[in-house]
């Protein structure tokens, strides 16, 4: 079966795995479990809006975790984040929850929006403190600390350096997930603790600033394509522009 981008076309051996779906769906046993296989199959090779179309004939029917897993990541990898977050965001009300569920979550939600900021805080939280810790631990600690240091609360960012400093600073182990455009943060989480510890308040904020305008993709789209809204202009570009217009301002008065 060859990988298809968030393909919606069925080609090849995908076929074969569509009719397996409807003869699994079309049982009259509970077939959740062997869809989930299915759809992680279909996500394994990139279809993943062919999985969103099979979820939606069958959302009425309860979901098994792991189907339900499956159709969140599906949601994640066609980057249809406006419904991955409604979909993944009850979450809590999900036994069997694993954390690199919580991960896909977390890639879902805006770091614009403060409201959503305050979300993927608690989100973090409370994976981090309620469920079993798995390769996705370190990637989920590290977006907790950026996430309170967006929301300007340095004393949570410390906290949350010092609860879970044994996956800060470290080199990250073979089998540990870290999302690609995130991996900057395993070097600025670092350096902004340090720069607190040092009481160097001026150097985080510019650490916070370039967080929030040099490396931060938006995440927050409907269509299912991101909008890359200020993602590539540089920090300093927003800095060097706002005391020219301060200066500008000056002049004029």
């Amino acid at each position: 079966m060859c990988p298809r981008r968030n393909s919606g076309r069925l080609l090849g051996g995908a076929k074969e795995l569509a009719r397996l779906e409807r003869l699994v769906s079309d049982a009259k046993w509970d077939g959740s479990s062997y869809r989930a296989e299915v759809y992680r199959k279909f996500c394994d090779y990139g279809y993943h809006r062919v999985v969103r179309g099979l979820w939606r004939k069958h959302r009425a029917a309860t979901l098994s975790i792991d189907e339900w897993s499956q159709v969140g990541r599906a949601l994640v990898g066609a980057h249809l984040h406006l419904d991955g977050r409604r979909f993944l965001g009850a979450w809590r009300e999900r036994p069997g929850v694993q954390m690199w569920m919580i991960a896909n979550y977390a890639l879902c939600v805006s770091r614009y929006r403060r409201s959503h900021l305050e979300e993927l805080r608690t989100a973090c939280q409370d994976a981090l403190s309620g469920l079993p810790h798995d390769h996705c631990a370190s990637f989920l600690a590290h977006v907790l600390a950026e996430a309170c240091a967006l929301l300007g609360d340095k004393e949570a960012f410390l906290k949350t350096w010092n609860a879970y400093s044994v996956y800060f600073g470290a080199e990250l182990k073979n089998d540990e997930y870290f999302h690609p455009k995130r991996r900057h943060l395993l070097g600025d989480i670092p350096m902004m603790a340090r720069y607190l510890q040092q009481n160097e308040t001026w150097l985080y904020r510019k650490m916070v600033w370039k967080l929030r305008w040099g490396s931060v993709q938006p995440t927050d789209t409907e269509s299912g394509t991101e909008r890359q809204l200020f993602a590539n202009f540089p920090w300093w570009a927003w800095w060097l522009l706002f005391m020219l217009i301060l200066q500008l301002f000056r002049n004029s008065q």
